[in-house]
């Protein structure tokens, strides 16, 4: 059995900027956006990468982008899925 390794990252080197976006924002959706806010600091400094969600798309609600990123944590875009008036 072969298993897949992953080079090592130089911890001192600046991790490459990283933007992403979901398409879909449900139960897994969700999880992968708190999944992703939780993880930024491993994923920076073990595979050297700096992750920024930007983008959400949904069916029903459309598509929301901020260049800056989007604050998953707080209830902006969670309240603009449900059509809350907040901005994002």
């Amino acid at each position: 059995m072969e298993t897949s390794r992953v080079a090592a990252h130089d911890a001192s080197a600046q991790p490459n900027p990283v933007k992403l976006s979901i398409v879909g924002f449900g139960t897994v959706g969700r999880w992968l956006a708190k999944a992703i806010h939780e993880k930024r600091e491993s994923l920076a400094t073990r595979f050297g990468f700096a992750t920024t969600l930007v983008s959400v798309a949904t069916a029903r609600n459309g598509f929301v982008y901020r260049e800056e990123g989007l604050d998953i944590p707080g209830s902006g875009v969670i309240a603009w899925i449900y059509r809350r008036d907040v901005a994002v």
